[in-house]
């Protein structure tokens, strides 16, 4: 049973009990103040009224009875809905005639008021219908504007303006799932992580089947360095989607973090063979292969990519790396400074060629590289590390020590042993 607002039914009732004291014979009608809705309402009393008012007035009466009834037991909860504006209008023509019948003892008149109101009622609805839909064309349409404007600022990289409309879109239509969706990707990318985790999850909620939903939570888990939840989100989205190259590398990455290495393999595996040229999947299976000691395989999915795309960064980098730790110092710092050719913020690079150097003696390029590295990352605890190095050769006592301080801070324990050497 529907729950029932409060109206101005309970005169009404209060007039209805003074029917059963009355002479007017209604029928045995007993109001039990206990058994009342919130809103004052006795249902019991009212049905009451209407079978006394069928026994007196016969049947013709009983099919007003019936509408008024129905009207209270179906009263609608929601105060803005077109069903309790038509409702409420008619119910107060229902307890003004009721009143008027009391006083007067004239059901005639009653009946006529009541035909009326029964009339009124389904002319109402038609009006609020009609006016609710004026209604709802206007505020969708200024949705709609407001969410194109979101758009364009997604697409102007503008993520603040972007929210700011997208949030006015869904005051005005809350039912626009797109745009939580949309503002879910606005938030992931000023890093308002969960404010982005609570969107896209209301649009899975009422998306369940979209698999776009799991896939942009798995993102932003990844984003957040929670790749465990990540690599259960990108599960999700295969479940709801055809084989995917990029699902698939992407999952073997978030596997790659959680040192869950064959697991890992698969997934690049899988990736390369739905797309025999995915730069990514190649480069991860070539991380997989270094971690776990197959320093051939490494080389050969390194090879891979550079074959692909000659001018990749990460795969320069990392070849070079791997010529550096086998002592090939000169192939390796070829290949390093073509990682920096081809991008110019890649910090690993910088960090790269600063060991490099170092191992060169070349201390004033060290400490260059790692200056840029740091610049580029803060957080790089490596780079503090190896310019301390440099600059203890340079004679930059204070400065090495100061380096080998932050890169303690920042989780590198072999600092601390330099330390005990070279700031006593």
């Amino acid at each position: 049973m529907k729950k029932f607002l409060f109206f101005q039914l309970f005169v009404s009732l209060i007039c209805f009990e003074a029917y059963s004291q009355s002479n007017l014979n209604f029928g045995n009608l007993n109001f039990k103040k206990g058994n009342q809705t919130y809103i004052g309402v006795d249902l019991d009393a009212v049905q009451k009224l209407g079978n006394a008012l069928t026994i007196k007035h016969e049947a013709v009466r009983k099919d007003y009875y019936d509408f008024i009834n129905s009207v209270v037991l179906n009263f609608d909860s929601d105060i803005n809905s077109i069903n309790y504006k038509a409702q409420s209008k008619a119910l107060a023509t229902f307890r003004n005639s009721l009143e008027h019948y009391v006083k007067n003892d004239n059901w005639h008149e009653a009946e006529s008021n009541l035909l009326k109101s029964k009339s009124q009622y389904y002319i109402d609805v038609q009006n609020y219908i009609v006016e609710e839909k004026k209604h709802q064309i206007s505020f969708s349409e200024l949705a709609n504007s407001y969410f194109e404007k979101g758009n364009n600022a997604m697409n102007s990289k503008d993520y603040p303006v972007a929210i700011s409309n997208f949030s006015e879109a869904l005051k005005q239509n809350p039912q626009l799932n797109l745009a939580y969706y949309n503002r879910a990707m606005a938030y992931a990318n000023t890093k308002e992580y969960n404010k982005a985790i609570q969107d896209i999850s209301y649009f899975i909620g009422t998306s369940p089947d979209d698999p776009n939903g799991h896939f942009l939570l798995a993102k932003i888990y990844s984003s957040q360095q929670n790749f465990e939840k990540a690599v259960d989100e990108y599960g999700k989205t295969m479940e709801l989607t055809d084989d995917s190259y990029l699902l698939h590398s992407e999952r073997g990455w978030a596997y790659l973090e959680v040192e869950n290495y064959m697991e890992a393999m698969k997934d690049f595996n899988k990736a390369v063979s739905l797309e025999p040229k995915l730069v990514d999947g190649y480069l991860g299976r070539s991380r997989v292969k270094s971690e776990l000691g197959d320093n051939i395989g490494e080389l050969s999915d390194l090879k891979k990519v550079l074959e692909i795309d000659p001018k990749h960064s990460m795969a320069n980098n990392n070849l070079g790396w791997s010529y550096f730790l086998k002592g090939n110092t000169k192939d390796a710092l070829e290949l390093v400074d073509k990682a920096i050719l081809y991008g110019p913020d890649n910090y690993v690079a910088y960090d790269s060629r600063g060991e490099i150097k170092l191992k060169l003696g070349d201390y004033k390029g060290v400490i260059s590289d790692c200056t840029k590295a740091i610049e580029l990352n803060p957080d790089l605890s490596n780079s503090y590390y190896i310019r301390a190095q440099a600059k203890y050769k340079l004679g930059d006592k204070t400065g090495a020590c100061e380096d080998l301080s932050k890169s303690g801070e920042l989780g590198n324990e072999k600092a601390y042993s330099l330390i005990k050497t070279y700031c006593k």
